[in-house]
């Protein structure tokens, strides 16, 4: 346990980027521009399901301003995907959504591309569709991959304990299904990508993604071209939230600048995000769970079915493994019991979303809970309270839990929302909690991350970490530490913008990882850099290095002082003069579960924990339900940007009212029915309640100065929280996700309650 006292390290810090975004200096991904540049558009098929028969562009090239048309007979027939390779770069055989990409155009500007995009004449042999998971697994069903039989792009059985045969312990049992939704992330920037030739077939690629090293060995691979020839470049992103670990249009705008030698910018719009981007994996989770009576927790059973859409993202491992085994880690469960089945449809490729998959079965295991509360008369929070783990125990699937302060967060969580005080009528209170990760090993046999810190001649310092700088605030966070550790100003910092030539590799910034997994690479690269400057200065004063301090960016001993730059300026005259570099990496050593392991392991750093609280008003006789208050109680391990970790409980509790109460993708005949802001509802500043956010510190003995991560937790246990005080206030229990107006509206009035 680290209780010191730091100088920046949990304090309110202002984001180092703050000014450059607040007056419009920023330079995003959406404002680069190059001399001679093309714009692309993308032609897209308008059925679900359909065989390519021709097609011909002959009349589109001719067009004004049109430079180059490519179909399936201009790019590499090698399948990608970020897990499975499954997907073409543009369609060859079959589309297999409405979206799905078939044609691309590079014209002078964007209207002439699209212009273009009307003149291209496609022949489909139209097939039939199949548009629900269940319905695809039955042995007659129409296939989306011809080698893919019952269309079951991933399953998984895990069993712990005696699995369901530990129900004949149980004393009590409740089982219920549970529905979420496709959404999507509707970070501000949408995808988009430029490409600019270099010399020698080089491409340098602008490219707002999250894991920018993974996605230079994807186009690598797919154009056969070495990295030395694919360089990512990366500037201020427009938000992530997980939606950007994969891209489709990246592919197509590098095969269009390979054929044209010119810079190319292709961009989604919002409607292009929602008709034809990655959503959430919608679900549907069939849950039991057993205890005895005096509340011990026991058994649970689940069976999972979740829509993959037309092609593998990331889907596979977050239905078969993170959403098969995280949540059965938040309790003590002896027996366990899931099966998992992500199933191909005709319908748009799902992706991640913050949380990678356990809001949804949080949301099941949450509402569960509550109703075995109440079948057990115990109150909800004392339930979770009996049954959550203690420090130094292991999950039932391998999780070792070095720090909580879960326990912390329920009881102060109960006491800011006023649980068990007198509600007023239709009022009601709920509670939720959640497990999460600090980073896992997911695509390689490695997960963690470096740092290089460089020491300038001015004593000004840079900073060089391989993890994006999304605008979750990471590069402040990295920036505090190298402060806190070198005893520096942060004005005397810079972090760097990832860059594959130049950045060290890191896998990127998901699984809620950053501040864990780089932030303790930071700390170590500037640990041994301060090593470095004691050394030169030992050499320079002749003062042993034991009686130095470097604080406000001088080295005191021995009434000496000597600044930074002093000491730089020394050492640039010195013979053997050196450059002070200094590399720090940070691996936890954890396992990567998978198929091989029985999914058993401890897989993370460290695990960050809360407890959620929402307290509701329905209305009864429209059925809008209102969140009048609510409380994030987050076992955050240590703060270390105290701004930055309230602005992250602050958003993803919006993010996840929106889930819970009005956002969805509605789909008509394969189609998606609402892609426009106007008809996808998310939650506006009207919506937004009073947020509590209570920050518990554990003092993990892992993360840097005993930090756990916040990005993703925030949104997790959300739904169920809003969902358990609906069922408070009115005592309905809905569990299809989103509640809306009109699904309460409707369960009043089966009941009589809003005549």
């Amino acid at each position: 346990m680290e209780m010191v006292w730091h100088k920046w390290i949990g304090e309110r810090v202002p984001r180092i980027d703050g000014y450059e975004k607040v007056t419009g200096k920023a330079l995003f991904f959406s404002d680069i521009d190059f001399p001679n540049m093309l714009h692309a558009a993308i032609l897209r098929s308008p059925h679900p399901h359909a065989r390519v028969v021709s097609i011909d562009a002959s009349k589109a090239t001719r067009l004004p301003g049109v430079v180059t048309v490519i179909t399936r007979e201009d790019v590499p027939p090698t399948a990608y995907g970020p897990q499975r390779p499954d997907r073409n770069v543009l369609a060859f055989d079959k589309v297999r959504f409405v979206g799905d990409e078939v044609a691309a155009v590079a014209a002078i500007d964007l209207d002439a591309a699209k212009e273009a995009l009307s003149a291209i004449e496609v022949s489909y042999e139209v097939l039939p569709a199949v548009l629900d998971p269940e319905e695809a697994m039955r042995s007659d069903s129409i296939r989306v991959h011809d080698d893919v039989p019952h269309n079951i792009a991933s399953h998984s059985k895990i069993i712990r304990g005696k699995g369901r045969e530990g129900f004949a312990e149980c004393e009590v049992i409740v089982e219920d299904e549970f529905v979420t939704q496709r959404v999507h992330c509707l970070y501000m920037e949408p995808q988009l990508c430029v490409v600019y030739p270099e010399l020698e077939n080089s491409l340098t690629i602008y490219l707002p993604v999250q894991t920018p090293f993974l996605w230079r060995a994807q186009i690598a691979k797919v154009f056969d071209l070495p990295l030395n020839k694919v360089r990512i470049r990366q500037v201020h992103m427009g938000g992530a939230f997980g939606g950007k670990l994969d891209t489709s249009i990246a592919m197509i705008a590098v095969a269009l600048a390979l054929k044209t030698g010119r810079p190319i910018k292709l961009s989604n719009t919002i409607d292009d995000e929602l008709g034809y981007g990655f959503h959430r994996v919608s679900t549907k989770i069939w849950m039991r769970i057993g205890a005895k009576r005096d509340g011990t927790l026991i058994a649970k059973q689940v069976h999972i079915i979740a829509d993959n859409g037309a092609y593998n993202s990331l889907a596979p491992k977050i239905v078969c493994t993170n959403m098969a085994t995280r949540s059965d880690c938040l309790y003590r469960y002896k027996h366990v019991e899931t099966e998992a089945y992500l199933v191909y449809t005709n319908k748009v490729p799902t992706s991640a979303y913050r949380g990678y998959g356990n809001p949804q079965i949080t949301f099941a295991q949450e509402s569960l809970l509550d109703e075995l509360a109440k079948e057990l008369g115990i109150d909800p929070v004392e339930l979770r309270l009996k049954n959550i783990h203690n420090t130094g125990e292991t999950t039932v699937h391998g999780w070792q839990i070095r720090s909580t302060g879960l326990a912390q967060c329920l009881k102060e969580g109960a006491k800011a929302i006023d649980w068990g005080k007198p509600k007023l009528p239709y009022q009601g209170r709920g509670v939720a909690c959640m497990i999460h990760v600090s980073g896992n090993r997911g695509v390689l046999d490695w997960d963690g991350s470096e740092t290089l810190i460089r020491l300038h001649e001015d004593g000004s310092i840079v900073v060089l970490s391989g993890e994006s700088e999304l605008g979750q605030g990471a590069h402040t966070v990295l920036a505090q530490i190298v402060a806190e550790e070198l005893g520096v100003s942060l004005d005397s910092i810079k972090v760097l913008q990832v860059d594959t030539d130049v950045s060290p590799f890191a896998l990127g910034p998901y699984s809620t990882k950053t501040t864990v997994l780089a932030g303790n690479a930071t700390r170590q690269a500037a640990q041994e850099l301060k090593r470095k400057i004691f050394e030169k200065a030992e050499q320079m004063l002749g003062i042993p290095r034991s009686r130095l301090e470097l604080t406000d960016g001088k080295i005191v001993a021995d009434n000496v002082e000597v600044t930074l730059k002093e000491l730089m300026s020394w050492c640039h005259r010195q013979e053997g003069r050196e450059t002070l570099i200094a590399h720090g990496v940070f691996e936890p050593g954890k396992v990567r579960i998978s198929a091989d392991n029985d999914f058993y392991g401890d897989i993370s750093a460290t695990y960050p924990l809360a407890a959620h609280f929402a307290e509701v008003q329905v209305d009864p006789e429209t059925g809008q339900v209102t969140v009048t208050r609510y409380v994030a109680a987050h076992d955050i391990g240590k703060v270390i940007n105290y701004e930055g970790t309230k602005g992250q409980i602050f958003g993803g509790v919006l993010q996840g009212l929106g889930y819970a109460l009005m956002e969805e993708i509605i789909y008509e005949n394969g189609a998606v029915k609402n892609m426009n802001l106007r008809d996808y509802l998310i939650p506006t500043s009207l919506d937004v309640p009073a947020v509590a956010a209570l920050l518990i510190e554990s003092y993990d003995p892992v993360g840097p100065y005993g930090a756990k991560g916040i990005g993703e937790p925030t949104l997790i246990p959300v739904a169920a929280a809003i969902a358990n005080a609906i069922y408070d206030a009115v005592g309905i229990r809905f569990r299809e996700l989103p509640i809306t107006s009109e699904k309460v509206f409707t369960a009043l009035k089966k009941r009589g309650w809003n005549k």
